[in-house]
């Protein structure tokens, strides 16, 4: 089992868009079978230097993950809504 942990920062004059991504990726995420469990929250700033969304992703192997990685519309939303949006992005993939 692989688990997919994201934190992303946003831009101060793109904080905003925090709830616009989540969205799209829900949306998105929802017709992709091969993603067994996908929770996206927006930080409630309760700590200093916190990120303002985080995402962990399930998938049962590796090859299940690189389908949710390389997705066309995944690809999109990533290069259209939160990089440009983003002042860093941290992932990391572990094994369970």
């Amino acid at each position: 089992m692989i688990r997919h942990h994201v934190i992303t920062t946003l831009n101060d004059d793109a904080k905003h868009m925090g709830p616009v991504i989540r969205d799209a990726l829900l949306e998105w995420v929802a017709g992709v079978p091969e993603c067994t469990s996908f929770e996206i929250g927006l930080d409630l700033e309760l700590a200093d230097n916190t990120g303002d969304i985080a995402i962990v992703a399930q998938f049962d192997s590796v090859e299940d993950y690189r389908v949710y990685a390389t997705d066309e519309r995944h690809l999109e939303i990533i290069s259209t809504m939160i990089a440009p949006n983003a002042t860093s992005i941290a992932r990391s993939q572990i094994e369970l």
